[in-house]
């Protein structure tokens, strides 16, 4: 798929009212267009529950500076996976500053990307906004437990999740 498709596809994915799911996966094909025509998806969205990206080296912070953003006005999306990919603090932050105003979403899910230290920390900040976050799963390659990104990841989890997935 390429940006050329996506558009088409997500224009009538927001008039179909029985897509529950958007799952792509490993296309390196994809820009930060098609970021955008699927944040503007998911603003437009009553149906969509769950947006799933996984192994995509394309997506970037800049992506999710356009995801985030379509989720502070989203009232459907309830679980975010974006594993294998090139998120970085950026977009933790970006994510973080989402969940201060989202109380939708119940997941999101980090696995295997650039994070460092910092990210955890920009992200976690903002959850004491946040109700409905139950489960977050992200690495620590590139950070501990003992750190300052990972202190606020056992911090946030005795205070704010269910299930915190810090696999280290």
């Amino acid at each position: 798929m390429t940006d050329d498709h996506a558009k088409p596809i997500t224009n009538g994915l927001k008039i179909n009212t029985t897509v529950t799911q958007f799952h792509l996966e490993s296309n390196p094909s994809l820009t930060a267009q098609s970021a955008h025509y699927l944040s503007e998806l998911i603003k437009s969205t009553k149906t969509l529950k769950k947006v799933w990206f996984e192994g995509k080296p394309n997506v970037n912070d800049e992506w999710i500076v356009l995801i985030a953003s379509a989720l502070t006005v989203d009232r459907s999306v309830r679980e975010i996976i974006m594993n294998h990919s090139r998120i970085g603090d950026e977009g933790a932050k970006a994510f973080g500053e989402m969940l201060a105003i989202n109380q939708t979403l119940t997941t999101l899910c980090l696995f295997n990307n650039q994070i460092t230290d910092v990210g955890p920390k920009a992200l976690t900040d903002r959850l004491k906004h946040n109700s409905t976050l139950e489960s977050l799963s992200i690495d620590a390659i590139q950070f501990s437990e003992t750190s300052e990104g990972g202190r606020a990841l056992l911090k946030a989890k005795s205070e704010t999740f269910k299930y915190l997935y810090f696999n280290h």
